[in-house]
Parts: C-alpha cells; structure tokens; sequence
C-alpha cells in the first residue's frame, strides 16, 4: 500500500499507494563532484528498501519509517561514482551495477560483498535462474554466471553504450545510443541481428517486449516509434544486416 520514489536530488519519498499522502522521505547528501542526471529506482524487500544513491552507496531503508537499516559503499575509481541502475533481487542476494565501476553481488541482509565483476552500468541487469545479464557503459554486454561472477560471453557494440535489455527465451535484445538495434543469441553472446536506425540516431529508452503479439517495440533518439516482429528459431545472422566490423 505504499508508493516509493528516489529524486534527482537523491531524496527517497514514501508515499501513500492510496491517497498520494506523504509518509516520510530520506535525504542523502548529493556529492560535490559531477554526477549523472538519472536515479536509482526502489525495490522494495519485505520490511526494507533498497536504493542507489549518487554519492556511490547503495541504502536499505525501513519500509515503515525511513530510517537507515545499512548501507554499503560501492568503491568506485572512476569519473562518476553513481548508482543510478535498480538494485535486482534473486533469492538472498542483490545484485547492484555502479556507473564507472563494478557489477556487486551483495548479501541480502548486510549489504555485504560477495563478489565484484569489473564493469560497471546505469542500466538495471536481467536476472535468470542461472545467468546476469549486464548492459554496460564501456560499451558491452556481459553475460554472467549468477553464482560466481564468472564471464559466460561478452558483446561488443559497434560504437555507444546500450539500452535497457529486452529478453525473449532466445534472444537478448536492446539499442545502442549512437545507431542500431542489436539481437543477440541469449545463450552464447553471437549476434544475429542489426538493424540500422540512422547514424547518430539511436536508441535511449527502454525496449519493451510484448510476449503475446510476440513484438518488440524501441523508440529512437529522432523521434520514431519502431516496432519490429519477432522471429522463434532464427539462429543464423542475417547477411543483409552486417559488415565486416560487426562481432
């Protein structure tokens, strides 16, 4: 019955789901340093809830009250220290990219590190029964055994960061913010599919998948809407999409 949102200011609200009256808000200190202009969003576990803030941590904050249960600073030697990417939880552990960093593996309770996988994003991961899948800022994708951080594959984009990802039981779908589309095989990383929405003109938002119509829809940095239709069993790569540079 409650509504929780973060604010660029790194103010954590708590809101009545009902009426929209407010109950409480957490304030962090914003950092002295530049950061980047986008928030973490709240996944509220059980009693708790948890965040990333600007100033590199990750908070958990009582669900009733506010107040701080722990937090955990995410070392960070980069130019940005944010954790702007929505913690991600599978069964007792979170999983929490920062911005210039690492991907963490925390424990559910303490907050404490598991393990750290050198790269890091501002985009949630995907979680399956045994894989992370990690939209990164250095310009990959990165797919992870979920237990011990291990690389399973990693893609490369042809220039830019990517989107959000897309998942179908096959592929691994997303963007990239300078020019394409990208379909990727969702076990082993080869891709096989790009599609070219204009250079300089790609994608910032996130793409949806509709299971049902089996359809993907992207909206591009120019303006246009896209959808595209879905393929089952498509495993080659397309001839007609490709270049020599393309991995």
């Amino acid at each position: 019955g409650r509504l929780f949102a973060t604010t660029a200011d790194d103010t954590v609200y708590a809101f009545d789901a009902g009426t929209g009256k407010w109950l409480w808000h957490y304030k962090r200190r914003s950092p002295q340093t530049a950061t980047i202009h986008a928030v973490s969003t709240p996944l509220v576990d059980g009693a708790n809830v948890l965040v990333g803030m600007s100033d590199g941590f990750i908070v958990s904050l009582s669900v009733e009250e506010g107040t701080l249960k722990w937090e955990r600073q995410l070392n960070n030697p980069g130019k940005f220290i944010d954790v702007d990417a929505g913690p991600v939880l599978a069964g007792d552990v979170i999983f929490q990219p920062s911005y210039d960093g690492a991907l963490y593996a925390l424990k559910r309770k303490t907050g404490e590190v598991q393990w750290k996988f050198e790269a890091g994003g501002s985009k949630q991961i995907v979680a399956d029964e045994a894989s992370l899948y990690l939209p990164s800022n250095n310009g990959f994708i990165y797919s992870l055994n979920k237990s011990s951080g291990k690389l399973n594959w990693k893609f490369e984009l042809d220039k830019g960061t990517p989107t959000q990802l897309a998942m179908t039981d096959q592929y691994v779908i997303f963007g990239s913010t300078h020019q394409y589309l990208y379909v990727l095989d969702r076990a082993t990383g080869k891709g096989l599919y790009r599609w070219n929405a204009g250079d300089g003109s790609g994608f910032a938002g996130s793409p949806l998948y509709d299971a049902e119509r089996k359809s993907v829809y992207i909206l591009s940095m120019a303006g246009n809407l896209y959808q595209f239709n879905v393929r089952t069993g498509f495993k080659k790569p397309d001839v007609y999409q490709f270049n020599s540079a393309y991995r």
